[in-house]
Order: C-alpha cells, then sequence, then structure tokens
C-alpha cells in the first residue's frame, strides 16, 4: 500500500516542472505536504539537478485548514 501510495506521489510530482518542485523543496511547508512527497521531491531533484538546494526551516502550522489548500 505505501508503495502505491509512493507510486502515486512519484508520477504525480515527476511532471511538475522542476521550478516548482524547487518552490515545494525550498518551502518546506509540512502542513501542505507529508515526509513522504519530500523524499519524493527530494529524488526527483537529486536526479534532475545532481544536488538538493537548500530548504528552509520547516513550517509545521498551517495558517488556513488544510482542506482548502493542495498536498500529499
Amino acid at each position: 500500500m505505501a508503495n502505491d501510495l509512493r507510486w502515486h506521489i512519484f508520477q504525480s510530482m515527476d511532471g511538475k516542472p522542476t521550478e516548482e518542485l524547487l518552490e515545494i523543496w525550498q518551502a518546506n511547508d509540512r502542513s501542505v505536504w507529508s515526509d513522504l512527497a519530500f523524499e519524493v521531491v527530494a529524488e526527483i531533484l537529486q536526479q534532475r539537478l545532481g544536488e538538493l538546494p537548500v530548504q528552509n526551516e520547516p513550517i509545521t502550522v498551517s495558517p488556513e485548514p488544510i482542506a482548502t489548500r493542495g498536498g500529499f
């Protein structure tokens, strides 16, 4: 089951442009994206860029209800 979820997240993230993945990675908003989503983004960025850019400190509290925001 976890592998299915990882596969779905990978498919979704891999279709995004590198710039969008960089925004997700650098913002480090853990209130929107799961740890698994960040693992996948890290893997994709390493493949595309060869290294991971610096991240901001994690955001863990959402300023608005998660139901109104997109994320995995």
